[in-house]
């Protein structure tokens, strides 16, 4: 039997993806439009910082991921 419910960790992995998607997206922006080299870091390194979760909460289902 498969249980349904959603546990605490889907929804941060979820929560986690939707921000990288986001961060992503500011990236290119900045690195097209703006070309601010600060600006990319700094979400460049949030990005990082939310993989480093992503891969922590992976390892205790024995998943390894690669960042």
């Amino acid at each position: 039997m498969i249980d349904n419910t959603i546990t605490d960790d889907q929804v941060r992995v979820m929560d986690i993806m939707a921000q990288i998607k986001k961060l992503n997206a500011m990236i290119d922006l900045h690195q097209t439009e703006s070309k601010d080299a600060v600006m990319v870091s700094q979400y460049k390194d949030m990005k990082q910082r939310f993989l480093l979760e992503l891969k922590e909460i992976m390892s205790e289902y024995q998943i390894d991921v690669q960042v």
